[in-house]
């Protein structure tokens, strides 16, 4: 079992995924707001972090269903998730910088196409 998540750190890298940097690309800071949005369960800020229209799945959501598309995207498992998971830098095929979570339920993408970093894709598992 132990075996497992060694493996997992060493493929990785080949994949193209990598623990973030030290860069200035200005990921920490936001990091650091999105963190504090999801411990203190600040759903006007979490709302300010994230993309629109908001992939998840297949399906684009707007602002305006942000709040009830919050109660599935953070449930409990997942603010644990992404207040302890490390993001990992992961280039997509464009080149464009993002970096993502990988929790039990899915995968939470974010990026700076706008711009500014901001949550941009939830891609669930299953």
């Amino acid at each position: 079992m132990t075996f497992r998540p060694f493996l997992f750190a060493l493929v990785l890298p080949l994949l193209g995924f990598s623990v973030p940097a030290r860069a200035n690309d200005g990921f920490s800071l936001f990091w650091e707001r999105f963190v504090d949005a999801m411990q203190i369960d600040d759903r006007d800020m979490e709302r300010r972090l994230t993309k629109f229209p908001l992939a998840v799945g297949g399906e684009l959501y707007e602002a305006e269903q942000f709040s009830a598309l919050a109660d599935r995207l953070f449930d409990v498992d997942a603010r644990v998730c992404l207040i302890t998971g490390t993001p990992l830098r992961a280039p997509a095929f464009d080149g464009t910088l993002r970096y993502a979570v990988f929790c039990r339920d899915g995968t939470y993408v974010f990026d700076r196409s706008t711009g500014v970093w901001k949550l941009a894709a939830v891609r669930p598992r299953g």
